[in-house]
């Protein structure tokens, strides 16, 4: 039930006919405990076959990032908040959804490649807007302060897809048990090209065919 914020007694007139002392109430949506406004956010076809990649440290071996989103959060409440869950999802077939494997980037850089030509050498990219996770963590938010940042995700292996609907949202939880789920909008592009003008080139990297292709593993990794 929302709270009205305001009664308003007046006589009007509709359709020819006199509405007199009529009571309206105007009703205002209560604020949620955070803001979630997100840009330019993209989805690759399939699984393992997206353009972008992660470089995990020490070991020959590189991890497919299927999803980059850019958000930005805001706390709207009179009070800090500090985040306990950040969950990025994907809809599926049968319009489930599934939960996608945040990575964090500060295990590695994130490398630009061609899977289709594995002796080419890759090229290592960043976002200058920054990473949300890392930004986000530990981190309490002030009343009204935003946070802004891209999240790079991995689909999970299980992942069923729809040719039909294909949506991300995100879903956000603070310590003190407040939380707001991202309104459903417009469908994230599948076309890499939106991304080229967000990123940064920072040089050359080795082929990708010298790395094994794994799944991210958010605990071991």
């Amino acid at each position: 039930m929302y709270p009205a914020i305001g009664v308003l007694t007046a006589s009007l007139l509709i359709g020819g006919w006199f509405l007199v002392g009529a009571a309206l109430t105007i009703k205002h949506k209560p604020r949620g405990p955070f803001t979630i406004a997100h840009g330019t956010r993209f989805v690759t076809d399939g699984f393992g076959k997206g353009l972008f990649w992660l470089k995990l440290n020490g070991v020959p071996k590189i991890t497919p990032i299927d999803v980059i989103a850019f958000y930005t959060i805001t706390n709207v409440k009179d009070t800090p908040s500090l985040l306990s869950d950040l969950i990025m999802e994907i809809s599926g077939a049968g319009r489930q959804w599934y939960r996608l494997n945040v990575i964090n980037q500060s295990a590695g850089a994130i490398w630009s490649a061609d899977p289709r030509k594995p002796t080419a050498r890759s090229s290592v990219v960043t976002f200058p807007a920054g990473y949300l996770l890392g930004k986000v963590s530990n981190h309490e938010f002030q009343p009204g302060e935003p946070i802004q940042g891209w999240l790079l995700c991995q689909i999970p292996p299980e992942y069923i897809p729809s040719p039909e609907f294909v949506q991300v949202r995100l879903t956000i939880r603070d310590t003190a048990g407040d939380e707001m789920v991202e309104e459903l909008g417009d469908d994230p592009s599948h076309n890499s090209d939106v991304l080229y003008m967000e990123m940064e080139y920072r040089g050359e990297a080795d082929p990708i065919g010298n790395y094994e292709i794994v799944p991210y593993r958010p605990k071991a990794d």
